[in-house]
């Protein structure tokens, strides 16, 4: 057992199930929030942070930048935690989601004798406005 709480964290964890377990760590001796409103706030504030940073930067690789980012992503991986689910699957949901309406997206395009590489942004994005929109 190390001197400090996060001392043991195995080194076989990806970074996503490291920041989940420094999280459940940490909750389960009461350094949690009180409620969803809270948790909100925080991510909203990590958010504003990586909007202040890209006014003051106003590059992509920034240091500091790329830390915003992933105070960012940690407050998310809390935030599921707090709502009792794994942000993993959360993001297989949303890998899932954006596959099914990529595919849309070329499978439409194909039909209209056309492709990836020949589309603009803007068909791609209609007909992705489209996939979204289905049952």
């Amino acid at each position: 057992m190390g001197k400090y709480l996060l001392d043991n964290i195995p080194d076989d964890l990806t970074v996503i199930e490291r920041a989940a377990y420094i999280s459940k760590k940490v909750r389960e001796i009461g350094f949690d929030w009180k409620d969803t409103e809270e948790v909100f706030e925080k991510v909203e504030e990590e958010f504003n942070e990586i909007n202040d940073e890209m006014k003051r930067k106003n590059t992509r690789s920034d240091e500091k930048l790329k830390e915003e980012v992933g105070d960012l992503v940690f407050s998310l991986i809390n935030f599921s935690n707090f709502l009792g689910f794994d942000i993993r699957d959360a993001l297989e949901i949303t890998n899932k989601k954006f596959i099914e309406r990529f595919s849309y997206v070329e499978d439409s395009l194909k039909n209209n004798n056309s492709n990836l590489s020949g589309a603009t942004l803007e068909e791609m994005e209609k007909l992705w406005n489209k996939a979204k929109n289905k049952p």
